[in-house]
């Protein structure tokens, strides 16, 4: 039961580390569209349980590496083999719990997790799009404003409206645009399958900029623009998708190689990241059992970071070449797992092996076999029929 709180206490430890560095991606953003304290609130929520699927393995791997350590410099563990418990009897409470963790990773991985990111999206989209006059400084060249370079002379915050208006929409590049009004606005939507924003000009000039120089008077026009991120797209990003609706979609024939191919390797880093639950409770136990009453518990926290340095770099490495490789990605996503598998059985059977020698090394020396009923011996007897200890 010692392996739970400690299980918690690492997710709670990885998880601080990640929203910490999340928080600062997300500061510019909060200040900039003025987001409210219960939008905030459900951002972190959602942020929170789409990490989930990451924090179980690392926290894993801490818990019972810790455990087993303390344990093992505690000397109980020496106490449980002098009593005939295996290492591997031993490793059993790891193992069970990091079947139970695999079944949560698994459902994070597959069910909460994609949902959460679906509904992160739609949630920076939709108060993006209400608060898209925040992105816009007066008398400023916005040059990342949705891919076009606006300028405004003065901002009305009250009417949501801007006066002397410049704008060159360069997302045709065989026809960019120079438009000039007096005066607009942006309106936006945020239904989910129907989201839309533009920017209402009023009492211009629309010039083209390419081969064709023709120059447009308005009245009124509607400039078209797109949000950062889509709040509804019929062909999602493969890290929203639910297991079902992933299975569902690599059915289809008329499916393009390349989303194909993107989806396999979504499917098979999931279930890999998924079994590494497996590995890294066996690969505690077996650490964190093989340290000694010398060594501290700090020790077996720096081994955990190093453990988990190592798999997320070779993880990285392997989703990369995944993606610019034509080998299948059931093959070359599953190396990491396959050699952190392999290093964990050759630690186990080392430390086994070690234990044995031991044990035989403490073994008694004597040849001689000890009389049924030894005599008390007398100062005739010889000192040297006894064999020493």
């Amino acid at each position: 039961m010692q392996v739970i709180p400690m299980f918690l206490m690492g997710i709670i430890i990885f998880l601080s580390i990640i929203m910490m560095v999340q928080f600062l991606q997300l500061t510019e953003f909060i200040l900039i569209h003025d987001v409210s304290v219960m939008n905030i609130i459900r951002i972190c929520f959602n942020m929170c349980i789409s990490f989930l699927p990451i924090i179980f393995p690392m926290s894993l791997l801490f818990s019972v590496l810790l455990t087993y350590a303390r344990l093992s410099i505690d000397s109980e563990l020496i106490a449980f083999r002098s009593m005939g418990y295996s290492d591997l009897k031993l490793s059993m409470p790891a193992i069970l719990f990091s079947l139970l963790v695999f079944f949560l990773s698994a459902q994070a991985l597959f069910v909460i997790g994609p949902q959460a990111r679906f509904n992160l999206d739609n949630l920076t989209t939709s108060i993006g799009n209400q608060k898209i006059m925040s992105a816009v400084t007066e008398g400023t060249f916005s040059e990342s404003f949705f891919d076009m370079v606006l300028y405004t002379n003065r901002i009305d915050k009250k009417k949501n409206t801007m006066n002397d208006i410049f704008i060159y929409d360069n997302r045709n590049p065989s026809q960019p645009l120079v438009i000039v009004a007096k005066q607009g606005s942006i309106i936006s939507t945020t239904d989910l399958k129907n989201q839309s924003a533009n920017i209402r000009l009023n009492d211009g000039n629309m010039f083209g900029m390419g081969k064709s120089k023709a120059m447009l008077n308005f009245s009124t026009y509607d400039v078209n623009i797109s949000s950062p991120i889509s709040l509804y797209k019929d062909t999602r990003d493969s890290n929203t998708y639910t297991l079902n609706e992933m299975l569902q979609e690599m059915k289809q024939k008329t499916l393009p190689p390349l989303e194909l191919r993107e989806l396999e390797i979504e499917f098979h880093r999931r279930w890999g990241m998924a079994s590494a639950c497996l590995i890294f409770g066996f690969l505690g136990a077996a650490l964190g059992g093989g340290l000694n009453r010398r060594s501290s518990s700090s020790k077996g926290f720096i081994i955990s970071v190093a453990c988990l340095s190592s798999y997320w770099l070779l993880y990285a490495v392997f989703i990369n070449l995944a993606a610019k490789s034509s080998i299948s990605p059931g093959i070359i996503l599953w190396i990491p797992n396959t050699l952190f598998a392999v290093f964990t059985g050759f630690i186990f059977m080392n430390q086994y092996s070690r234990i044995k020698i031991h044990r035989f090394a403490k073994a008694p020396a004597c040849r001689h076999a000890e009389p049924a009923h030894p005599q008390p011996a007398t100062a005739f007897q010889s000192l040297d029929s006894h064999c020493p200890d």
